[in-house]
């Protein structure tokens, strides 16, 4: 550790500064955008995969299968994580969060959370436009949709938004039953609003797991930005929320 210390500073101002740049912040580059980039390269080829039909046979059977366990309990647990999922109740649930982060006057916390849903959203509905990959026809669902599929609105608006809430507590509880409990309730969530999507016949498979490595990207990019630009202008950590206030 010495000796790197002492070769940075042996070298000139300018190479100086690039040095201890990157030696405060390389190993964020290295692993937050590695990580944006690898799943950036399955979506991509998950894309090419759906549209050259080779994830047909995998979409019709697993969503036929899933739809054959239909019954009226199963119809209301997915109904409801499907509304919660609903591109009504994320905004919603994003603004009540918002302020409550605000009051809490944790203001890094709170545009986290609206920049990755509503950035989420956007994307999302950039991604459907581009791919216009038809819904399934399976069978007749109760709401027709006209909207395209590929990716899942709520399976990507449900990640971005669970997930920043995984983050938050991972970064602020301090219990580690806690922290991993919290973490596996958000991401449990977000796979029962994937599979809701696809029990009621409004996506398939293959668009719900686009859904998830597209937003994946996404947050791996603005979390990671958010570690650097904190560390770039020696920002101390945002402090915790009290256990008791949540």
């Amino acid at each position: 550790m010495e000796a790197s210390e002492r070769n940075i500073n042996s070298q000139p101002p300018l190479l100086k500064a690039l040095a201890q740049l990157l030696h405060e912040i390389g190993v964020y580059i290295l692993v937050g955008f590695g990580l944006a980039l690898a799943l950036l390269l399955l979506f991509a080829q998950l894309a090419e995969d759906v549209f050259a039909n080779e994830f047909s046979n995998f979409d019709n059977n697993f969503e036929l299968w899933l739809h054959s366990q239909s019954n009226p309990v199963l119809d209301g647990i997915f109904n409801s994580f499907t509304s919660i999922g609903g591109l009504v109740i994320i905004p919603i649930l994003t603004a009540l969060t918002f302020g409550w982060l605000l009051w809490q006057r944790k203001f890094y916390w709170a545009w986290l959370v609206v920049i990755g849903v509503a950035g989420g959203i956007i994307i999302n509905g950039l991604l459907k436009a581009f791919f216009h990959r038809p819904r399934p026809e399976l069978w007749i669902i109760r709401d027709q949709l006209t909207s395209d599929s590929f990716p899942s609105g709520h399976a990507t608006a449900s990640f971005c938004y669970f997930g920043i809430l995984a983050w938050l507590g991972l970064n602020t509880f301090k219990r580690p039953l806690l922290r991993l409990g919290w973490t596996l309730l958000m991401f449990f969530i977000i796979v029962m609003v994937g599979l809701s999507r696809v029990y009621l016949g409004a996506h398939y498979p293959s668009d719900v797991l686009g859904a998830w490595l597209s937003a994946g990207v996404w947050l791996a990019i603005l979390l990671n930005g958010g570690i650097i630009y904190n560390r770039l202008h020696n920002r101390a950590p945002p402090k915790t929320i009290s256990e008791d206030a949540t």
